[in-house]
């Protein structure tokens, strides 16, 4: 994922929207499903301007990580996780 998109992502409304969505997840005990899944919720949070199968694998992946029992600490919330994720990738 290109730099500016990253940090348009990260600064926006709708995205932030979705990361509250995926930390309700991992409170009711869901996974991560498949990339679809993934897929449906930022469209459902109108992240409309995310587009292309490497980006939304990028974020899939984040989310599954994050959505993993065990993998992140339970005090880490989604926004913080994957704004330290985009910056490795």
């Amino acid at each position: 994922m290109d730099r500016w998109l990253a940090e348009k992502l990260v600064a926006d409304e709708r995205f932030i929207t979705f990361c509250n969505l995926v930390n309700l997840l991992r409170v009711q005990g869901y996974g991560a499903g498949i990339p679809l899944d993934t897929a449906l919720m930022l469209y459902d949070t109108k992240v409309d301007f995310l587009k292309g199968e490497e980006n939304l694998r990028i974020i899939h992946k984040a989310v599954a990580e994050f959505l993993e029992s065990g993998k992140v600490s339970m005090a880490v919330d989604f926004y913080d996780y994957i704004v330290i994720a985009l910056r490795v990738v």
